[in-house]
């Protein structure tokens, strides 16, 4: 029940509040206005390749254990993941890091974190110490792992609607929310996580304008990835790739950035309610639930007024927002 003009308008208030945090956190580590000169200089803290493989076990299982000391979200006791080496086939799809789930019945419920080799030291440079970390945190603990094995192991969740009907406003919004978490509570704690923490929410915010343009608006591939070099400092060719995958799989691309507001807006309105708000059970009641779409989540979880609370708090006059 949100209309396409008021996705889009979210898209660009997000784009631009974001842009100007990420600037301001730009000068505050001496970069000055140059954004892509500082993620240069900070990508060039990064393990040598022989060991990329090991820092990711490393980190992937720290943020494991943060999680669970934290008690930030109940963990998954039956459950397995592997750092690996990306898959050779696969490699043309996943040009950085990517996470495949465990099937419903899997009674390990193994999970593969893929890592692709770089093939020179530009992609080298993508896996930074502090990089790595917020990669984790997405991909594993407390990220898509978590959230798809609770999910797993759920027997609403593996209801065969739901199974049948993933939403990435969940699973992706998820992801992106828990890169929040994590530097809210202190694992992400670098001096630079908060700059490399807004410069991907950038990318994420950039992609609900794209997606909507290119599906919607007639917004041709290299108008668009003259957007991502303007916005993001992508080079070309890894705008061109990103865009590939945007033109196949429409309101994709734009998931990231809309459940992510939704699942902060839906928190700060239980947080101010009459009742006392529990942030580890609110963060299993919203995974016990599967791969939905949120505002379904929203409205069997707190029913149809609270949805309308949060659609309010996002959209509200978004329609005639058509910058």
């Amino acid at each position: 029940d949100v209309g396409v003009d008021e996705v889009r308008a979210l898209g660009v208030r997000l784009l631009e509040e974001t842009g100007a945090a990420l600037l301001q956190e730009c000068r505050a580590l001496g970069g000055g206005d140059d954004v892509a000169a500082l993620t240069r200089r900070l990508n060039a803290n990064h393990p040598p390749q022989a060991q990329l493989l090991e820092v990711y076990r490393m980190q992937m299982q720290a943020a494991q254990e943060f999680v669970s000391s934290h008690d930030l979200v109940s963990v998954p006791q039956a459950t397995r993941l592997e750092v690996m080496e990306t898959p050779l086939f696969l490699r043309h799809q996943i040009p950085f890091a990517a996470y495949n789930e465990p099937v419903p019945n899997d009674p390990e419920q193994q999970g593969y974190y893929y890592v692709t080799p770089p093939v020179d030291s530009e992609q080298l440079a993508e896996h930074s110490y502090a990089g790595i970390m917020h990669t984790c945190a997405h991909e594993a603990w407390p990220g898509h792992h978590l959230q798809f094995v609770t999910a797993n192991q759920n027997p609403i969740a593996r209801s065969l609607p739901r199974l049948l009907n993933p939403s990435a406003t969940l699973y992706e919004g998820w992801a992106l929310y828990s890169e929040q978490l994590m530097h809210e509570h202190g694992f992400l704690a670098r001096p630079e996580s908060r700059f490399m923490l807004l410069r991907d929410r950038l990318w994420r915010a950039l992609r609900i304008v794209i997606d909507v343009d290119i599906h919607t608006r007639g917004l041709t591939l290299d108008a668009a990835a003259d957007l991502m070099v303007q916005h993001l400092g992508f080079p070309r060719s890894q705008a061109l790739a990103d865009l590939a995958w945007y033109s196949r799989a429409p309101t994709l691309p734009l998931s990231y950035a809309t459940g992510w507001p939704i699942i902060n807006a839906l928190r700060e309105r239980l947080r101010g309610g009459a009742a006392g708000f529990d942030l580890k059970h609110y963060h299993d009641q919203l995974l016990s639930q599967g791969s939905v779409a949120l505002p379904r989540v929203v409205r069997r979880l707190y029913g149809d007024s609270m949805w309308s609370a949060v659609k309010s708090d996002l959209f509200q006059g978004a329609v005639d927002a058509k910058t």
